[in-house]
């Protein structure tokens, strides 16, 4: 049987991905009213989904089969639920697998609507003539456009508004989704156009100032058949209604409010970032002399490097998500007490009515109040996503009306007057301290995620402006790397967790077959960062972040944000970081285990021996006619082997081809296919290899792909572009 919906309402917040060689920052926010928010979609990020649903069990249930344990893991999400996806900036770490991730989300929603035809159909033959006579079954019912006709049991038309509300029902069965970003969003999405045909599918792309609490949602449509953006609101979602459970002839309500998904509200700040461009030129000259009746002709060439800087406007934008207040948990037991029947009563107090009825048992006239039998309405969440590459946009941040409500009472001048040299006291006292929280107190900001490079984030500046929040609010830090230095350099104490890839599933297999062969499969390391690195703080562990200018300011709780790591918002009572999720996505000693599975299964006794067979009768170390031995002849990485559908085990198609003097080519280039290369690559290096000695290796081979072979046009071959132009032109 299938198991009854969870009657509490839970809302959490749930890093997918860190900073890492092959993955970029984003997370999930999950909505009491299991709408789904994901903050910026980098490359891997559906694989992201399937790791964690991997990563934590699924529900289980007992002898009974009435009987049911929930586990609120990550195994209900799937992608196909985000309803909205927000952008900090664009870039390929911030919308690399967005691509792929509206295919997906489309065809699932293409898949939902071919159901809904199918059970039209079923219910339209079910309802023409009778007697038996097949003939006059209408099964070739088209839904998929607007000029749909259904018939009724006499061959006829269905009236108009028959068919608008066959439409309606339809529109229910497919879902929108709303994608929310800076300058440029709509012309990267518009960008996709010839090899994402989705028509049936709308996207609603909105671009800078945007708040969904108060901009009109109204119907849309999109008037452009062969376009996949509409520039309209967003249809709102549906409201989700009680449902009721018949048992002894009693009714018994689920109370589910109304109104529990998080509006978001954008603030846009634009920076300017300088860039640096180097050409070369040469230019040649030729001189002729005679020596003794001979002609000798001298060309001399001379070669200049120019440098050409040029400033770029570009957009930073940073979220803010809040809630309704939260309602007051009904108290059943009391409103029996009290004598209240079950029914429409119930919903009214809830409301926050005063109620009249007859006692059931003496017909005497009762009064109950709402708050007798409700428990106080609570603020709302709100959680705040900054995305703050610059120091630049620091400045904008500090005096942004979204933050400054949200500051606590008086820290703003305390913190003003600290950096100024002036008495703390007498800066309490101003009038300007009264902004403590949004509204009047209707939300409370719990949480902070900082989308920032770990200089930023620890900038004296920038820890003053978050001591302002007070120390009630946790501090969650998704550093993000400038460079791919910073990323090859990264350690746990840099990130947390995401100094390691969180693709799991796709890691332990890679270590599984390096263990079978380790000259075919090179052993992976776990660890992003080389040996240089110094581990001072271990994964996912709570920081108190100092005030970096010595003073004795408020330090600052800061969590290490890592993947599949939970942070609970709703119920309030569990507020807080899930400790359940702040552990390593691998053993301490995970090579070992995997070793010891992979020598039992008896595959690595097997590969001793073809391998030590097969060199008997090739003569190793074969040496060609230029003197070179095979080993130096070039290579070929297979960089995914997986199809277009999304797996946790194998990345998408992308091969990578190297000659002998440094030349490569790609033979197809699928989203995550840098990632993938640098990984083999760092396999190769030296174990007691440096940073540096890493880096310029990478570097090298970025640049040595002269060329991309692309099979075919589908997204899944060629996706992988955007990081590699971003990572060869850094």
């Amino acid at each position: 049987p299938t198991a009854p919906p969870p009657t509490t309402m839970t809302s959490s917040l749930r890093i997918l991905t860190a900073s890492t060689l092959d993955s970029n920052p984003s997370l999930l926010l999950i909505a009491a009213d299991g709408s789904k928010t994901l903050v910026n979609c980098g490359e891997g990020c559906q694989r992201s989904f399937l790791e964690s649903g991997a990563s934590s069990g699924a529900p289980s249930t007992s002898t009974n089969t009435h009987a049911y344990t929930y586990t609120y893991t990550s195994t209900s999400v799937r992608v196909s639920s985000v309803h909205r996806i927000c952008l900090t900036h664009i870039g390929h770490d911030a919308l690399g697998g967005l691509p792929g991730m509206i295919l997906t989300t489309a065809d699932v929603a293409e898949s939902a609507a071919r159901d809904f035809q199918r059970r039209m159909t079923k219910e339209a033959n079910g309802t023409l003539g009778g007697g038996g006579n097949d003939s006059r079954k209408r099964k070739d019912l088209s839904l998929a456009d607007g000029n749909n006709r259904s018939y009724n049991g006499n061959g006829n038309d269905y009236s108009r508004e028959e068919q608008d509300r066959e439409r309606d029902r339809e529109r229910e069965e497919l879902a929108d989704l709303e994608i929310i970003g800076p300058q440029g969003t709509k012309d990267f999405l518009h960008s996709l156009r010839h090899f994402m045909r989705r028509d049936r599918f709308k996207i609603h792309a909105r671009e800078g100032t945007f708040d969904s609490s108060t901009c009109h949602r109204a119907d849309s449509t999109n008037n452009d058949s062969n376009s996949d953006i509409d520039r309209g609101n967003i249809p709102p979602r549906k409201k989700k209604k009680k449902t009721k459970h018949k048992k002894g002839g009693n009714s018994r309500h689920r109370d589910v409010h109304e109104d529990v998904g998080f509006h978001v509200k954008t603030l846009p700040i634009n920076y300017q970032l300088t860039t640096s461009a180097t050409t070369t030129s040469s230019t040649s000259s030729s001189t002729t002399e005679n020596h003794n009746d001979d002609t000798i002709q001298t060309i001399s060439t001379n070669t200049s490097t120019n440098t050409t800087t040029t400033n770029i406007t570009k957009q930073a934008q940073s979220y803010l998500f809040t809630t309704p207040p939260i309602p007051g948990k009904f108290l059943i037991e009391k409103a029996r007490q009290k004598r209240v029947p079950p029914g429409p009563l119930y919903a009214q107090l809830k409301a926050g009515k005063t109620v009249t009825f007859a006692d059931p048992t003496n017909g005497e006239e009762r009064t109950v109040r709402s708050e007798e039998v409700v428990e106080k309405a609570s603020p709302g969440v709100a959680v705040a996503v900054v995305y703050c590459p610059v120091l630049e946009v620091l400045g904008k941040l500090r005096e942004a009306e979204m933050f400054c409500a949200l500051e606590r009472k008086g820290t703003r001048d305390d913190d003003e007057a600290t950096e100024k040299g002036e008495s703390s006291t007498n800066a309490s006292t101003t009038a300007n301290t009264t902004k403590a929280t949004m509204a009047t107190n209707s939300v409370e900001l719990d949480v902070i995620v900082h989308l920032t490079p770990k200089s930023i984030y620890h900038h004296p500046s920038y820890q003053s402006w978050c001591r302002r929040f007070g120390n009630r609010v946790d501090h969650i830090t998704l550093h993000v790397p400038e460079t791919l230095e910073a990323r090859t350099s990264s350690s746990p104490s840099d990130g947390g967790r995401g100094a390691v890839s969180p693709f799991c599933s796709a890691m332990r297999g890679g270590i599984r077959r390096s263990f079978v062969s380790d000259e075919i499969f090179p052993r992976l390391r776990l660890q992003d960062g080389m040996t240089d690195e110094k581990v001072t703080a271990p994964a996912g562990e709570r920081n108190d972040t100092d005030h970096l200018d010595g003073s004795n300011a408020e330090t600052i709780a800061t969590i290490e944000g890592c993947p599949m790591m939970e942070y609970h918002l709703i119920p309030r009572a569990k507020r807080g970081l899930n400790e359940s999720t702040n552990r390593s996505p691998y053993a301490t000693n995970e090579m070992e285990v995997l070793e010891t599975e992979v020598i039992r299964t008896g595959a690595v006794t097997l590969a001793k021996e073809l391998i030590s067979t097969d060199h008997i009768e090739s003569n190793d170390d074969t040496t060609t006619d230029t003197g070179e031995t095979d080993a130096k002849l070039g290579e070929l990485i297979f960089s995914g082997t997986g199809s277009a559908i999304p797996c946790k085990h194998r990345n998408v198609t992308g091969m990578y081809l190297r000659m002998n003097n440094g030349n490569a080519i790609l033979l197809d280039a699928g989203e995550g296919t840098v990632g993938q290369l640098i990984h083999s690559w760092k396999s190769s290096l030296p174990s007691q290899c440096t940073s540096q000695t890493a880096i310029e290796e990478f570097r090298s081979r970025l640049r040595g792909i002269k060329a991309v072979w692309i099979s075919h046009p589908h997204a899944d071959h060629h996706l992988g572009l955007l990081r590699l132009l971003s990572e060869r032109n850094a």
